[in-house]
């Protein structure tokens, strides 16, 4: 939903690898991985602030799990082997908790968030589609 106005990522944070630094609106602290699971947002254009995305809350405005969310489009990304899968439709009604496979497909990007030039993220090389970038900053639109 929010991808399809914005430009936003899910986000497997390593610097905040406590659940109380896991604290922002659109963080969920995945207690059985043990990470914090963000949303965040860029505009693709090299002075763009790569961050959160406070402006809108897409959580409440559609009675979505945030956890359960973010976990889907973790799962769907590592189960496509870097890709975002296809969303399956879901056959009847769910619960926001119970979210069919691949339905938040989204890009997903695992490392450090650095401030510096507006933002940015180190990537972590041990994540599918992120195997040969290991502390390569992204976006690369941004000259680092």
């Amino acid at each position: 939903m929010a991808k399809h106005f914005r430009h936003t990522w899910v986000i497997i944070r390593d610097d905040m690898a406590d659940p109380n630094t896991c604290s922002n609106p659109n963080n969920a602290w995945d207690a059985e991985k043990n990470r914090c699971l963000d949303l965040m947002g860029y505009d693709g254009t090299a002075k763009g602030t790569f961050g959160g995305i406070n402006d809108i809350n897409i959580w409440e405005s559609f009675s979505m799990d945030k956890l359960a969310t973010m976990r889907n489009s973790v799962d769907c990304w590592v189960n496509n082997k870097g890709k975002a899968g296809a969303p399956s439709p879901p056959a009847e009604p769910f619960k926001s908790s119970d979210v069919p496979p691949c339905f938040f497909s989204h890009e997903v990007l695992r490392g450090t968030r650095v401030q510096k030039n507006r933002g940015g993220l180190q990537l972590n090389g041990d994540f599918p589609g992120q195997e040969t970038k290991n502390n390569v900053m992204w976006p690369s639109s941004k000259s680092w």
